[in-house]
């Protein structure tokens, strides 16, 4: 796969999972969309391999971490939040806090 491909790639995947994780949350996609377009607008003039494939890993282990640690949460009338978590997010064990 050439970088081209790999870089467009990068770029969709990002672009999709942030669709996923920011539903219903105009503000939160907005924001990301265009700071997703910033940082790959800045680094388009790139002819190093190198720093070329340093940025899709960046993109790459930026979708990853989205995809799997970031939640979303609504505040519910009686003061609660309400938390909606995606079939793919993996579940960790709770680890309470002791002294």
């Amino acid at each position: 796969m050439s970088l081209r491909s790999k870089t467009l790639s990068s770029f969709k995947n990002l672009m999709r999972t942030c669709q996923i994780v920011f539903r219903e949350d105009q503000l939160a996609l907005e924001a990301s969309r265009q700071r997703i377009r910033r940082e790959f607008e800045k680094a388009k003039c790139l002819t190093d391999e190198r720093q070329i494939q340093e940025r899709i890993k960046i993109a790459d282990d930026a979708e990853a971490i989205l995809r799997t640690t970031v939640v979303q949460a609504r505040l519910k009338e009686d003061g609660r939040y309400e938390v909606r978590l995606r079939k793919d997010m993996p579940l960790r064990d709770n680890i309470p806090f002791k002294l």
